[in-house]
């Protein structure tokens, strides 16, 4: 089965298809199921000498019955002293994960006395409850269907002080869930910082920085001494200022931001390889059927085919699904250069005679330099 590049580009333009909504990228669930203050651990608070217990609001797409998915942690702002993983800000970042496939929570975390100053102590007791969350996600895998290789974390203000802390920091503290991994694979720093550079190191998470340019609170310097270490460890890293604005502007990181948030979790969690490729209803023998691929933008998607499925793990691409030895490239397209996560079009004429058959079919996406991923393997029975 082969289609020349000239008859693809006619089909496409006769057909003007319209692009298609991406999972994890795009907000996909129209319900979320919310449950609250669900109990992930416990930690006695160094001011009090009482025992704490750590409490989440989960957050899951209503409805969604795929068999793993991504995580994120949320944390929030205020100083160590109050904020609440139940403020509006918190919610909604929960609920707009939930919406595009993910499974989100938001923590409480071990707070000081108003007054007490922000220490090193209070920033690591924080960053461990921070820990014990990312392990307990772990523990429940099999029962929210969590890929465990797939967690990412994301704070507010003193939030993105604890989830540095938790993501560059060794020591995992006592705050519950032992026995699991507390790495994450992606960090997003919302106008916070990490209090001390050095244990930035090469080979760590990925970090996402945005922060206002005037912030009184945690000033904006901090933003880019953290983007000059992560360049220099390296460790992948994008700063992205908001100008003019001053500490915690949420409006305009709602408006503007969050949607690099997920094109940035997309790219570094890998996402392409659960959601890269789909097909649409209504392919037929003979007839048509029209593939959507989905990946960073400008990268070129390679459609293959195959007569049996596989499984070859190939290191730092995914997994092979199609038998190499019937293997057959069907066509070749760039990704648009817009928007980071963009999606192209495949659509193939349709042979008769395949009554009784199901195809398999995957996307090899290749960056500037070298393969990027492969996506997730579909089928389609005729």
């Amino acid at each position: 089965m082969h289609v020349n590049s000239r008859s693809v580009a006619a089909l496409l333009l006769a057909s003007a298809l319209a692009a298609q909504s991406a999972r994890y990228r795009d907000p996909v669930f129209a319900q979320v199921q919310a449950t609250n203050n669900v109990v992930y651990g416990s930690a006695v608070n160094r001011f009090t000498n009482l025992t704490e217990t750590l409490r989440l609001d989960l957050y899951q797409p209503q409805g969604d019955t795929v068999a793993a998915r991504p995580a994120v942690v949320i944390v929030h702002g205020g100083g160590f002293t109050g904020g609440d993983k139940a403020t509006a800000q918190m919610v909604q970042q929960g609920q707009n994960f939930a919406r595009r496939g993910y499974v989100a929570v938001s923590i409480n975390y071990r707070l000081a006395p108003v007054g007490s100053g922000i220490t090193r102590q209070v920033i690591t007791d924080a960053a461990h409850d921070c820990k014990a969350a990312i392990r307990w996600l772990r523990s429940q895998a099999a029962t929210l269907r969590i890929d465990t290789e797939r967690i990412a974390s994301i704070g507010s203000s003193a939030g993105a002080y604890t989830v540095l802390e938790a993501a560059y920091v060794p020591g995992e503290g006592s705050s519950g869930n032992p026995g699991f991994s507390s790495s994450v694979r992606a960090v997003v720093d919302q106008w916070g910082q990490l209090a001390d550079l050095n244990e930035l190191q090469a080979g760590e998470a990925p970090v996402f920085i945005v922060h206002g340019t005037n912030d009184p609170t945690v000033p904006y310097v901090h933003a880019t001494n953290l983007k000059t270490r992560a360049d220099a460890a390296p460790v992948p890293a994008e700063l992205h200022p908001i100008q003019g604005a001053g500490h915690a502007p949420w409006a305009a990181y709602f408006a503007s931001y969050e949607v690099q948030v997920f094109a940035f979790f997309w790219e570094h969690l890998r996402l392409g390889q659960l959601a890269g490729l789909s097909v649409r209803p209504g392919y037929a023998s003979p007839g048509n059927a029209t593939f959507d691929t989905f990946g960073v933008a400008t990268d070129v998607s390679v459609l293959c085919v195959a007569a049996t499925m596989t499984s070859l793990p190939l290191p730092g691409l995914g997994t092979l699904c199609l038998d190499p030895s019937t293997l057959v490239v069907v066509d070749v397209t760039p990704l648009p250069g817009t928007p980071r996560i963009a999606t192209a079009p495949f659509t193939l004429p349709v042979p008769g005679g395949l009554a009784g058959f199901s195809l398999p079919w995957q996307a090899l996406h290749l960056g500037l330099a070298a393969p990027r991923t492969l996506t997730n393997c579909v089928s389609t029975a005729f």
